[in-house]
């Protein structure tokens, strides 16, 4: 039982987890959907992490508290053992749940700044899948979609 309690208190968290799409990756409403484009030159690069979900940690400590409880309680069969197990396995259990459900919810980032070809500065935070190998000099592409804008590297001309 105490077994079951944790695999499911894992696969929840997990699931509370949403990764935003990859810069190379698009969805059936984005076919189809004619998008604004302008192109930039990347001026300067800044590794960030992203926090993708609010409330991960509080479901991850409210989780990971109910599991640490239930298999805190089982380490006697003493009554007065058995509570104190409880409590402490609760607190422990919340507080690793809480650690895991902010891991869960971030993911890398870039916040990248870039010149427009009219001399605008401007900048912009996008996952850094899908652009791992983005640099500064980089030319790139501003593609305006419905929900906001999308970073796409120019790919240089191979010939």
């Amino acid at each position: 039982m105490f077994r079951a309690l944790w695999v499911v208190s894992i696969l929840f968290l997990g699931a509370c987890s949403v990764a935003p799409d990859r810069a190379d990756v698009y969805t059936g409403h984005d076919v189809g959907t004619e998008m604004r484009v302008e192109y930039a030159e990347v001026i300067a690069l800044r590794a960030v992490n992203i926090r993708l979900v609010q409330g991960n940690e509080e479901i991850g400590a409210a989780s990971g508290a109910v599991v640490g409880g239930v298999l805190g309680s089982g380490v006697s069969d003493n009554r007065r053992a058995a509570t104190v197990g409880t409590v402490v396995g609760a607190v422990l259990g919340g507080t690793v749940g809480r650690v895991i459900g902010r891991d869960s919810s971030m993911t890398q980032g870039w916040e990248i700044t870039y010149r427009l070809p009219s001399g605008e500065t401007r900048l912009i935070v996008q996952p850094r899948a899908g652009l791992e190998n983005l640099h500064v000099g980089q030319k790139i592409r501003l593609i305006y979609t419905p929900e906001g804008i999308r970073v796409s590297p120019v790919l240089e001309d191979a010939s």
